[in-house]
């Protein structure tokens, strides 16, 4: 595909993702030039589509990077209808002009083949990376009802339900859609071990951006 006119002319000649992880290296060549009637200025603009196949609730965690760091980057989500055309289901786009680009998390609503329209807008030719990964939806931490969870093996935590204390250890990583991702009692305290780096994820729904 060497011009793009439309999306549907991008997700047309979408690449379909064989297993994940995925991660490809882009350039000018590899994302094609999207539709010229966006052109402005001196700018330049990139799109190329993904399609991956996802069951209801299963999520994507995706990232799109420009080396330069001189690309407005935009991640745009599609599905297919049955008559064939193209339905937008949400965008992802922190503004993040002359940045590191978008590193996002995605949640099915349904199970059918999602296109991931992976797209570049800047001064400058594009050269980049994406990643496409299963992001694992945890269930979330709630320390206010009468019997608290307690860690698993390998757990990341530790509860200390006379001092209400939750501890983090290194590494500790949750990521929840809905309303929270850890609740803790009143008067409670939430630590972190010395040294150790935690990772607190909480997206809505709509897949909105998360609450850290």
């Amino acid at each position: 595909l060497s011009s793009a006119v439309t999306v549907n002319d991008i997700i047309a000649s979408s690449v379909s993702v064989p297993a994940l992880p995925y991660s490809e290296t882009l350039n000018s060549d590899s994302l094609p030039l999207a539709s010229p009637d966006q052109n402005v200025g001196d700018q330049y603009f990139y799109g190329k589509a993904y399609a991956v196949d996802l069951q209801q609730d299963e999520a994507l965690g995706i990232k799109l990077y420009d080396e330069s760091e001189e690309q407005d980057l935009t991640l745009v989500i599609y599905t297919r209808e049955n008559s064939g055309d193209y339905e937008y289901v949400h965008h992802f786009d922190t503004d993040n002009y002359y940045d590191d680009g978008e590193n996002v998390v995605f949640k099915a609503d349904s199970s059918q083949t999602y296109y991931i329209v992976a797209r570049s807008r800047g001064k400058s030719e594009f050269s980049g990376k994406l990643e496409i990964e299963r992001a694992e939806i945890s269930t979330a931490l709630d320390f206010t009802g009468d019997t608290a969870p307690a860690p698993s093996q390998g757990d990341l935590w530790s509860w200390n339900a006379a001092e209400k204390i939750l501890t983090l250890k290194d590494g500790f990583d949750i990521l929840t859609f809905g309303s929270s991702a850890i609740r803790l009692p009143a008067g409670a305290t939430l630590a972190v071990e010395d040294g150790a780096a935690a990772k607190i994820s909480c997206y809505s729904s709509n897949n909105d951006d998360a609450v850290y």
